[in-house]
């Protein structure tokens, strides 16, 4: 697996061998408890024996901690997931006040340059690896959030009756069109790394996503470029993350 296209669940769960009565013929089979709640088609790395191998979540998907009976293969094809960990109307999966919810609905520009942190962006959503400038993304969200926020407050009628200014309009607009434009980008960018592709609105989902459904895009975007089961999220680190990763399961 490329860098860039790695999955990290900062735990390594550890397979167990199954009885010989659940063998499958010529196929070794063993147990390995999702380090995750994953739909189906998500793929993860186990343990056996030292060696570490490809697991491919069943149908129907798993919930965090379920024994999967796999067959072990280390030398199965290690490519990316191919597939969302949950749907993009998932939001409140854990819970209304954790930050992959919370902030999306009331600041989802800051959320999405957490995300751009995680993947290495600029705050236009450019592959920012080299130079180091993606370490200033989440800042530059934040003035951006803030500078729109004291815009709309002195831009905005005072009279909610009144029509608004054509100051106001342009400040409205522009904003949602760099909103629309970023979230395009990064939703992209996180199916290309992960060669997921377009179940619907084929050819122009990520736009259609970013202009119909932004604040769930972005709540999903953050949802899969991080672990919240074993990372616990923050609202001010750069990157919406604590990195308090639990270590590599030895049973």
């Amino acid at each position: 697996m490329t860098k860039n296209t790695e999955i990290n669940y900062g735990a390594i769960p550890t397979a167990e061998p199954v009885v010989e009565e659940q063998q499958r013929a010529n196929v070794r089979m063993v147990e390995v408890p999702a380090p995750a709640t994953l739909q189906e088609g998500f793929k993860f790395r186990a343990i056996y024996e030292g060696v570490q191998f490809p697991v491919v979540v069943p149908a129907g998907g798993c919930v965090v901690g379920q024994i999967l009976t796999v067959p072990f293969n280390p030398d199965a094809s290690d490519a990316p997931t191919r597939a969302w960990k949950d749907d993009i109307f998932a939001c409140t999966r854990y819970g209304i006040f954790h930050p992959s919810f919370l902030t999306a609905w009331c600041f989802p520009l800051i959320l999405l340059g957490q995300v751009m942190t995680r993947l290495k962006m600029n705050w236009l959503a450019q592959d920012a690896q080299s130079g180091g400038q993606w370490r200033n993304t989440f800042r530059t969200m934040i003035y951006i959030t803030l500078g729109y926020i004291f815009l709309n407050l002195i831009l905005s009628p005072a009279d909610p009756n009144a029509d608004n200014s054509v100051l106001y309009n342009i400040l409205v607009f522009v904003y949602s069109m760099f909103m629309i434009y970023l979230v395009t980008k990064v939703r992209r960018e996180v199916r290309r790394r992960n060669e997921i592709p377009e179940e619907r609105c084929i050819g122009c989902e990520d736009i259609v996503c970013a202009a119909f459904c932004g604040c769930c895009t972005v709540s999903q975007l953050a949802r899969q470029t991080a672990d919240y089961d074993m990372d616990e999220g923050q609202f001010m680190t750069p990157d919406g993350l604590s990195h308090t990763m639990a270590p590599v399961l030895n049973v």
